[in-house]
């Protein structure tokens, strides 16, 4: 539907409002839960070795133990992986098995099966490609191999956490504005306070996660439409 110059796409789970006298310039993807499995939401939650199941307590309650150290290690450009896992387990108090590590690293290499159809569309529409996502040093390229981001992604436009040195919720969307134009950039995140305030940052952004089942391509082909 439209009214004024504003249109307004629908589906089960998404609202996606856009300007139709801005073209679209660039879209910028979230990496974990957007174009593969989230990392650190894995560690948490996988059936076999996920914290949370095997503490006993709730994924909330997990999160709110670790998240400092997630936080700490995605605004390091180098940094440890054996120190990373240690101060998980010395935080929750319990001994860390390599199967649970592994269990993380075989999920995030796991992608988006519609991820580079949709890369091929922007393509197509002469779209930038591009990603901000809270990163981590050793998370990062197991996620962008098999994404063939460097193929695909504008390398001027890759902005990550550990490369930059600032969060989401510490900068980064401001980082961004500054080199891109924000209106005629759309940010998909499959967060929605993120969302909320890129939007507020004037970037015309939705929520989209690839747990959720939705197709990543349909947003797409409605982005270029």
């Amino acid at each position: 539907m439209t009214t004024g110059h504003f249109s307004y796409l629908l589906d089960s789970s998404i609202l996606l409002c856009y300007d139709t006298h801005m073209p679209i310039k660039t879209v910028l993807f979230d990496l974990g839960n957007v174009l593969s499995h989230d990392g650190h939401e894995t560690y948490l939650t996988d059936e076999m070795y996920g914290l949370a199941l095997g503490l006993g307590e709730p994924k909330e309650i997990v999160t709110q133990k670790v998240n400092h150290i997630f936080r700490k290690y995605a605004v390091l450009s180098e940094a440890s992986e054996s120190e990373f896992w240690k101060e998980i387990a010395d935080t929750l108090g319990i001994v860390l098995s390599s199967e649970a590590v592994e269990a993380v690293k075989q999920q995030i290499t796991s992608t988006n099966p519609e991820a580079i159809e949709s890369f091929e569309l922007l393509k197509e529409h002469g779209i930038n490609i591009g990603i901000i996502s809270n990163s981590s040093p050793f998370f990062y390229e197991a996620q962008a191999t098999p994404l063939r981001l460097n193929e695909y992604a504008n390398p001027n436009l890759m902005f990550l956490s550990h490369k930059l040195g600032r969060l989401k919720s510490d900068g980064l969307f401001e980082l961004t504005a500054e080199t891109v134009e924000p209106a005629s950039t759309y940010i998909i995140d499959d967060r929605p306070k993120n969302v909320e305030y890129a939007q507020r940052l004037g970037f015309q952004a939705v929520a989209y996660s690839f747990e959720s089942g939705d197709s990543l391509l349909s947003l797409v082909q409605k982005i270029t439409s």
